[in-house]
């Protein structure tokens, strides 16, 4: 039932984007949505 993307992720995808997260200079003070584009209603 994901609606986009048509998969969710893989725990080798997120921790590719960790990993970039920790070696990109530029990335400063970021929030960075680990979710897939899928926002979950408040509780």
């Amino acid at each position: 039932s994901v609606l986009f993307p048509k998969r969710l992720g893989v725990p080798d995808e997120l921790a590719s984007m960790v990993v970039e997260c920790i070696t990109n200079s530029y990335m400063n003070a970021e929030t960075i949505r680990v979710d897939g584009g899928i926002r979950m209603p408040p509780k």
